[in-house]
């Protein structure tokens, strides 16, 4: 009888477990943010880890580890430390990573207009690049301006993985 007894608890014990599971991976399908929910949380996310959902838009063409995620409302850059591959574009994928934080200000506006750095493709005019960069330092400093701020803030994900949402 004990032994009977002892078996059913064990029986119950492994049943319960397995229902926990099933509910966690349920409950993590439901965590997943939209890149609007992510937008409007993105500054408490900063180092944080995070699941989105949205459509490859694109994957980077000069080193493949970056993509463009978008929604009908917004857009997200997840950054990769290994190649995408191109077959996600088109795609609905959850995106798993870190968020970080960039600040953009005056000191990085300088940085950016002063810093001789090599071409970003093979066989660019390292003189174009440069001449991009400070135009892109005047833009952030007429966007601080517009908005009558010292600093701009923007989020992207740095990616551990990814998989297609249940259907």
């Amino acid at each position: 009888m004990k032994k009977t007894i002892i078996v059913l608890f064990i029986a119950l014990g492994l049943f319960s477990c397995k229902e926990n599971k099933q509910k966690t991976e349920d409950n993590n399908e439901s965590s997943v943010l939209t890149l609007a929910e992510f937008d409007k949380k993105a500054g408490e996310l900063a180092g944080k880890e995070v699941e989105v959902i949205g459509i490859v838009d694109h994957v980077c063409k000069h080193s493949g580890k970056k993509i463009f995620l978008v929604s009908d409302s917004s857009n997200l850059h997840i950054e990769s430390e290994t190649r995408f591959d191109d077959k996600l574009t088109g795609e609905e994928i959850i995106f798993k990573g870190i968020v970080e934080e960039m600040v953009i200000d005056e000191a990085y506006c300088q940085k950016l207009e002063t810093d001789d750095i090599k071409a970003h493709g093979e066989g660019e005019d390292k003189e174009k690049v440069n001449e991009k960069r400070k135009a892109q330092a005047q833009e952030y400093r007429d966007e601080m301006k517009q908005k009558g701020v010292n600093e701009l803030r923007f989020y992207s994900v740095i990616y551990i993985s990814h998989r297609k949402p249940k259907i």
